[in-house]
């Protein structure tokens, strides 16, 4: 198998930029000092009034309370036991973020993937998981595939374990270097009269057309995503544009910098 440069090179991606890694929790000895201090003050009370209990219960309640260590016990267990096969699931992922393009290494058996910017057709879907109600993490999947059928998928948990290291960091620098590779030619079709698929949403020099609702770019006042779908508001009022949400859209984000450099134009 040829080593990652090697790819690259005949890719020809150009200078390496950037070498993210799977997400590893630091170690107790690679942490500072106030960050020893908040964890054991964060884990002092819940830990210490969980031993309370099955202290007081073991006495009191022998068979009880020898149920719940037991129960205990097996818990920690398996979150070690989880932590592993994710640690052992990600060994040897690399993700290397090179000058025109990019090189995913360690996808489970399949060779190292490389795309580059101005080819790279890409599924983003960020997820935010709450818990009586507020966000307790963030899951990110990105979907690339390239015209000559390359494909390869990139995910991160920001709140969790498993994943690439600092996925709102490279997930937000795939964004820009594929938007600005591509907006460009984008805007050159539409100058020269032709129109761009982006799911079912169709882009044209005089405006945005999905499911037979057409928007003039002088019209729309502003385009954003609410609650994953891509919305426009026109004469005051927010309406959905798609039924197709954002995440089966290849290059929303392309799309939106699209959208949004035609509006500005036309209002002008």
């Amino acid at each position: 198998m040829a080593d990652t440069a090697t790819i690259a090179a005949h890719k020809q991606l150009g200078v390496l930029r950037t070498t993210y890694r799977p997400y590893r929790r630091p170690s107790w000895s690679e942490r500072s000092t106030s960050d020893k201090a908040t964890t054991l003050a964060l884990a002092a009370l819940p830990v210490g009034f969980v031993l309370l209990v099955l202290v007081a219960l073991v006495v009191s309640v022998p068979a009880v309370g020898g149920v719940l260590l037991v129960v205990v016990v097996v818990i920690v267990l398996l979150g070690a036991s989880r932590r592993r096969r994710v640690a052992q699931r990600m060994q040897g992922r690399e993700l290397h973020f090179y000058e025109h393009g990019l090189v995913n290494v360690g996808v489970g058996n399949e060779p190292p993937a490389a795309i580059r910017w101005d080819e790279a057709s890409v599924l983003q879907d960020i997820v935010r998981h709450t818990r009586n109600g507020s966000t307790s993490h963030t899951t990110y999947l990105y979907t690339l595939s390239a015209p000559d059928g390359t494909h390869t998928k990139i995910s991160g948990i920001v709140g969790g374990i498993g994943g690439m290291e600092r996925p709102q960091e490279w997930g937000q620098a795939l964004q820009k270097q594929v938007t600005a590779a591509q907006l460009p030619r984008y805007t050159r079709a539409l100058e020269r009269g032709e129109a761009l698929s982006f799911g079912d949403i169709t882009v044209s020099w005089d405006g945005i057309t999905a499911h037979r609702n057409a928007v003039g770019w002088a019209q729309l006042q502003e385009i954003r995503v609410k609650d994953g779908y891509v919305s426009l508001r026109v004469a005051g009022k927010w309406r959905s544009l798609s039924t197709t949400a954002v995440a089966a859209i290849p290059n929303c984000f392309v799309f939106l910098a699209l959208a949004e450099r035609m509006r500005a134009a036309a209002r002008s």
